[in-house]
């Protein structure tokens, strides 16, 4: 006889892991490196749609060296200051110790090391392109080495890709707009190493700085003189075309324009001290031909933008001469302003407006207490621009590098399709 008294259920559970294999019955594909065939050891394989190749036959042929660490399967890549760290069958890399997630992870394919061939080209500064056609990945290293070799700042150069940008410098401060249409990354967390980088679609296409931290094999750097420029890059350009219409270099004797590798390099020269470099911004040809004329994009967060570059400019070159930064007051900033859109709007350019309003009187209307107060205006086609030349007139000059001055607000208006007018305002609480 059987009793029932209690019913117990088992239960077995077989989990599989399933691990990315190489795709079969197609063809391996090629590697072209700067144009030329590359044969490796073992051929490069497919996995989850992404090229894998054998780490060191590849990367080796980029210049980097490979180091593998048994014990934690973790495989080393490094060139000059760049470190790629990544574990077989992770999908996180590092990048001078910034996290990315990998598309396909690393595997052990017939007892060699397969790593993803276009994040590490890419982290490397080349440029990666497929041929589905021909089954063929293309590695270009020449056009970024020859940035890198010219002229680079903080390790980044035109054209790279953003991916590169973040393993070097991380995260932006801020991301702001700008007139050319792409966005510029900020980096500002010290004004010795400021640097604007312009991002679209996921590549360089812009990049400006006034603090020390250009590089080049060629003498491109700030403080270099205007001869040192012209010898490296030749005769610089007079007027760049925009679509029919040619538009002439303003201010030549301040700053030369060179049309290099499909980018318009500017050196703004010091006029104050013998025509040195100032600074450099590089644009792509591409969008600074697309731009009509000089217009700008008269939005409010452009605006806000520009102002406040404006504030990171001027505390670089303060910087540079070991003066005290100055903080934003968003008082002073708004009387700023108001003398922008006045002078544009009855279009006049003064600081003293037409029913006789001085600096110190508007300044004083606002509400703002000081001891000392100092105004610049300038009228021009966009921030960086109004800056050099601000900085090029020994007056505007003084207020930019007042040892005594504890404050700046930064007031634009561009109502004006083609100029901006800014005012800055710089006082010491009393």
């Amino acid at each position: 006889m059987f009793k029932k008294s209690s019913i117990v259920l088992l239960a077995f559970f077989y989990i599989i892991t399933l691990l990315p294999f190489p795709s079969l019955g197609a063809a391996s594909p090629s590697i072209v490196i700067n144009n030329q065939l590359l044969h490796t050891a073992v051929p490069p394989i497919i996995v989850e749609d992404r090229t894998l190749a054998p780490v060191r036959g590849v990367f080796e042929e980029l210049g980097t060296t490979v180091k593998w660490e048994e014990e934690t399967q973790t495989v080393r890549i490094t060139r000059d200051n760049l470190l790629i760290t990544m574990r077989i069958n992770q999908r996180n890399a590092y990048i001078n110790g910034n996290r990315h997630v990998l598309d396909s992870a690393p595997i052990i394919y017939k007892n060699y090391t397969m790593v993803p061939l276009r994040f590490i080209s890419e982290a490397l500064a080349a440029e990666v392109t497929w041929d589905s056609q021909t089954r063929t990945v293309y590695i270009n290293t020449e056009t970024f080495n020859r940035w890198q070799s010219l002229c680079n700042a903080r390790g980044v150069a035109m054209g790279e890709e953003e991916s590169r940008v973040l393993s070097i410098l991380g995260s932006p401060l801020r991301i702001a707009p700008s007139a050319y249409g792409f966005n510029w990354w900020v980096y500002n967390s010290t004004y010795r190493d400021y640097l604007l980088v312009g991002i679209q679609n996921h590549k360089v296409v812009g990049m400006y700085s006034n603090a020390p931290v250009w590089k080049s094999d060629s003498g491109l750097t700030l403080g270099a003189t205007r001869s040192k420029v012209r010898a490296v890059l030749g005769t610089p350009s007079k007027q760049i075309r925009k679509g029919n219409t040619l538009f002439m270099v303003s201010n030549p004797e301040e700053r030369d324009v060179f049309l290099v590798n499909k980018v318009y390099l500017t050196a703004m020269y010091d006029s104050q001290n013998n025509y040195k470099v100032n600074s450099f911004l590089l644009i792509d040809s591409q969008i600074e031909e697309a731009i009509n004329g000089y217009r700008v994009n008269g939005s409010i967060a452009l605006r806000d933008s520009l102002e406040k570059q404006t504030l990171d400019l001027v505390n670089v070159e303060r910087v540079k001469r070991g003066l005290s930064i100055l903080t934003w007051d968003a008082d002073i900033a708004n009387v700023a302003r108001k003398h922008s859109q006045d002078m544009q709007r009855r279009n006049y350019f003064a600081h003293d407006n037409p029913d006789g309003k001085t600096p110190f009187d508007r300044i004083e209307a606002g509400g703002i207490d000081y001891w000392m107060a100092g105004e610049n205006i300038a009228l021009n086609y966009n921030a960086i621009s109004a800056h050099e030349s601000l900085m090029n007139s020994p007056g505007h000059r003084k207020n930019i590098l007042e040892k005594d001055f504890k404050h700046l607000g930064v007031g634009i208006s561009f109502d004006d399709p083609d100029y901006l007018y800014l005012t800055q305002n710089f006082y010491t609480p009393r």
